[in-house]
C-alpha cells in the first residue's frame, strides 16, 4: 500500500536536521576537540581517548564535570579558558558533545569479561542471579542488580564475587597511608587540614575532599595533587581499597 503524501511529509518532518546545526556550532566543538586531540592523544579507536573503554576519560562523569566547571567560569564572566585559550564556550560543546556519545553509546559492553590477556587463565564469570550483571567502571568490575529489594541478603555474595574478579588486596589502615608495605613507601601529606584523601570505588582513583568550599585556585592545587598521586600510583601499581 502506498503511503499518502501526508504520511510521506510526517515521516520527514521526524527525521533529525543535521543541516540545521549552526556550523559555527560545529567550529567550536572542532577547535576544542582537536586541542583534547593534541594534549590527550586520538586513542586506540582513533577517535579520542574518551573513546577507550575503562579509562577516567571514557566515564560520562568525567566529562560533565568538565561542562560544568567551564559554565560556572563562563557563567561569571571568564570567556576564555587559560589553560586551552579557547572560549569557555567552545570547551562546553566539545564536553556536552562527548556526554551525548558516551551515553548513547558507551565505548564498551558492561558484562564483557575482560580480555584473555588480562586474566590468567581465561575464566567465565557467572553470576548466580539474573537480575546481576557485571559492570566495569575506572578499569574495576562491580555488580549491579535490577533488584534492589532482592539484593540486600545477597550483598556479600556480590562482594566476594567483585574482590574475586578484580583480584583485590585488603583496604589499607588509612586512606592517606600507602595501602601495604610492599607498595612505595610515600607519604601524601596535604596543605590543608580540612582535605583528605578519599578513593573513588567509581572512577578507580584517588580524589581529594574538603570540609570547606574550595577557590578555583585551590582547586587547581588538588587537582594537581590529584593527579600526582593517581600517576605514580598507576605506574606503580599501587593496589587500592576496597
Amino acid at each position: 500500500m502506498s503511503k499518502t503524501v501526508q504520511e510521506i511529509n510526517s515521516e520527514k518532518a521526524a527525521k533529525p536536521r543535521p543541516d540545521l546545526v549552526p556550523t559555527r556550532a560545529i567550529a567550536a566543538a572542532g577547535r576544542a576537540f582537536g586541542y583534547g586531540a593534541a594534549k590527550h592523544g586520538l586513542g586506540t579507536t582513533g577517535r579520542g581517548t574518551y573513546r577507550d573503554a575503562g579509562t577516567e576519560q571514557a566515564e560520562v562523569a568525567t566529562h560533565r564535570a568538565s561542562f560544568m566547571r567551564h559554565w560556572c567560569a563562563y557563567w561569571s564572566g571568564e570567556t576564555a579558558d587559560p589553560e586551552s585559550e579557547l572560549s569557555h564556550l567552545d570547551c562546553m560543546m566539545a564536553q556536552l558533545s562527548i556526554v551525548i556519545d558516551l551515553t548513547e553509546a558507551p565505548p564498551a559492553a558492561a558484562n564483557e569479561p575482560p580480555p584473555a590477556a588480562a586474566c590468567a587463565p581465561t575464566r567465565i564469570w557467572p553470576l548466580p542471579n539474573k537480575a546481576w550483571r557485571w559492570h566495569k567502571i575506572g578499569g574495576h568490575w562491580f555488580i549491579q542488580t535490577s533488584d534492589p529489594a532482592g539484593f540486600t541478603g545477597n550483598a556479600q555474595i556480590a562482594a566476594r564475587l567483585e574482590r574475586e574478579r578484580n583480584a583485590e588486596p585488603p583496604p589499607p589502615a588509612a586512606a592517606n597511608e600507602p595501602p601495604t608495605a610492599a607498595a612505595p613507601t610515600r607519604i601524601w601529606p596535604l596543605p590543608n587540614k580540612a582535605w583528605r584523601w578519599e578513593w573513588n570505588t567509581l572512577t578507580g582513583r584517588w580524589r581529594i575532599i574538603s570540609a570547606v568550599p574550595s577557590a578555583p585556585s585551590e582547586m587547581a592545587q588538588m587537582g594537581r595533587f590529584e593527579q600526582e598521586r593517581n600517576e605514580t600510583s598507576r605506574k606503580a601499581s599501587e593496589p587500592h581499597p576496597l
